[in-house]
């Protein structure tokens, strides 16, 4: 069994078949992002967000 890092998009996976409202009500937003962090070294994570997400923090 790999322990890996994993990412992924609640609004459109887990939350997926509900409805936009249900999901407000839910307080889950379009724009979350889950992280599931598994055993990788830390510093290879951070690194791969910030690729991720860009150096600025932002995802053009």
């Amino acid at each position: 069994m790999k322990k890996q890092t994993l990412a992924i998009h609640p609004a459109s996976t887990i939350f997926g078949p509900f409805t936009d409202e249900e999901r407000r009500a839910m307080d889950v937003a379009d724009t979350t992002i889950r992280l599931s962090i598994g055993l990788e070294d830390a510093e290879d994570l951070l690194e791969d967000i910030r690729q991720a997400v860009g150096e600025e923090g932002t995802h053009a």
